[in-house]
């Protein structure tokens, strides 16, 4: 029977294939600049169209991020099931239609069900995978590859707010979060370009494996050792795809703390900075 592509994706430290993972998490950074960025400067404007409250807008903004958080756990199971590569893309398509269905959105509920079921979740899954990605292509220079990875927040911060302000003056709200939606969608070319730099790979196990033979009995014992088992199959997949056992280690607490401090800071930085300017008297250029 002939062998299955293998769903990894691995080359020599610093390799064509390296590279490429590197790529696609420099774009998922820049990408998801993008989105949050986007939202904190069509803040005001969002504010008077959608007629709500400011910090209602914010909290759109802050949920997106949030839900990535609560979603994220879920990346390596996601990625070891259907392969990096596409769960890439399939992301990608998911940021992309969030803001171009928030485009059509005539009020704030609609705006945050958008973002936080979509734009959220495949943040959370992407930065996720492309991060593992990176890790299983290098060994000896990860240090420096996420180092350039991380250059897409930057690159975002920089690019996006003239840009999305230009295209506010030039083309309404509706239309900028259409063009936002089309410039992510660029996002689905890093996976792509995944798919075409893997390796195929054979798996030598068996397709069909053949079942144990086990005698059916309906006595209270084997109950209770069916039970005893499939609940032992489920720690063992609870442990095994989610990691719980970093629950359990004072140093994940300790990392964990301060990431969501800084996350916190960075993201209200991001999205009240426009409308924090404006109550000074900066104007919007």
């Amino acid at each position: 029977m002939s062998g299955v592509v293998s769903n990894s994706l691995e080359g020599p430290d610093g390799g064509r294939p390296g590279w490429v993972a590197v790529l696609a998490l420099w774009t998922e950074n820049l990408m998801e600049t993008g989105i949050t960025k986007g939202l904190g400067i069509m803040l005001p404007i969002l504010q008077i169209q959608l007629t709500s409250q400011m910090w209602i807008i914010g909290w759109i903004a802050s949920l997106t991020i949030a839900t990535s958080g609560f979603v994220a756990p879920f990346g390596g199971l996601v990625s070891r099931r259907f392969g990096a590569d596409y769960v890439m893309m399939t992301c990608g398509v998911m940021m992309s239609a969030a803001a171009i269905a928030g485009s059509f959105v005539e009020n704030p509920l609609q705006l945050a069900l958008l973002y936080t079921l979509l734009a959220g979740t495949a943040i959370g899954i992407s930065s996720v995978v492309a991060k593992e990605v990176v890790g299983r292509c290098f060994t000896k220079n990860y240090a420096t590859a996420n180092g350039i990875a991380r250059t897409g927040y930057s690159v975002g911060l920089i690019v996006f707010a003239p840009l999305v302000q230009l295209f506010l003056n030039t083309y309404g709200w509706r239309g900028t979060m259409l063009i936002v939606g089309a410039i992510t969608m660029h996002f689905v070319a890093s996976g792509a370009v995944m798919v075409a730099t893997r390796q195929p790979e054979l798996d030598q196990s068996n397709a069909y494996q053949t079942l144990p033979q086990t005698e059916r009995t309906n006595s209270p014992s084997a109950h209770e050792s069916t039970l005893r088992s499939h609940r032992s199959s489920l720690r063992k997949f609870v442990s095994k795809n989610f990691e719980a056992g970093l629950l359990l280690n004072a140093r994940f607490w300790l990392v964990a703390v301060i990431s969501c401090c800084t996350i916190y800071a960075y993201l209200m930085w991001i999205v009240y900075f426009v409308s924090q300017a404006q109550s000074n008297g900066f104007t919007l250029e």
